[in-house]
């Protein structure tokens, strides 16, 4: 039944708590299982749903991160409008990684990497800065970490957790993994352990145990990124 059963919970799992979006590179142990004696109440309505919020609840208290998409960008303009450049790049999070001068020609090449979440009125921006003399050309490059906690409310990670699920018309606040608690396990006092938790099924107080094994976890765009603590 666990063999059958888990690994139904884990691809209903796949997209991450945070905002609903693909993870990657993602792997999990089932370290325990305790089921009930009668076969009528371990069947998969009651592992499934459990080990489902088993994997959801490792994934919050694992420290989870954001990955955004990040473009490259490519800029031609001359030497007099490069400090007007850097300025709306900053302005957009983006940073200079080279420059360069055009043989031959009073242009200069900039190359930066800017998150896509940011290009959005980028190239107008940029025009007006540089009275035109600019021309970006921006191409899809890497996924980066966000340094926010998308769990610290007010931070820019939160922020853009918050904007995706009002897109998606899900809940603004996440369930809180406190919620996912399991009763016999606070009557216990048995303080919880990042990336370890313990659920029952039902009233029965059957108990799954599961905790990460990978050090590092992520997902696109609702990007999870998490290491957690054995």
């Amino acid at each position: 039944m666990i063999l059958r059963s888990v690994p139904r919970s884990w691809q209903r799992s796949l997209e991450g708590p945070l905002c609903d979006e693909n993870m990657r590179g993602i792997c999990s142990e089932v370290c325990d299982v305790v089921l009930h004696s009668d076969a009528i109440h371990r069947g998969g309505g009651q592992v499934i749903p459990t080990a489902r919020r088993v994997i959801y609840t490792s994934q919050l208290t694992a420290k989870p991160r954001l990955l955004e998409p990040v473009y490259m960008v490519e800029i031609q303009a001359p030497k007099g409008a490069l400090g007007r450049i850097y300025n709306v790049l900053n302005q957009k999070r983006g940073h200079v990684f080279k420059e360069m001068q055009r043989p031959g020609t009073p242009l200069y090449n900039i190359k930066a990497y800017l998150p896509v979440v940011e290009s959005f009125g980028f190239s107008s921006q940029l025009r007006a800065a540089t009275s035109g003399q600019a021309f970006p050309q921006c191409v899809f490059d890497h996924w980066e970490m966000m340094s926010s906690d998308p769990l610290e409310a007010g931070s820019q990670a939160s922020t853009l957790v918050t904007d995706i699920r009002k897109r998606k018309g899900m809940k603004e606040q996440m369930t809180p993994w406190s919620n996912f608690e399991d009763k016999l396990w606070l009557q216990q006092q048995q303080p919880a352990r990042p990336s370890l938790f313990i659920s029952t099924l039902s009233s029965y107080y059957h108990v799954f145990i599961i905790t990460f094994l990978d050090d590092v976890m992520h997902c696109d765009l609702g990007m999870l990124v998490s290491k957690p603590n054995h």
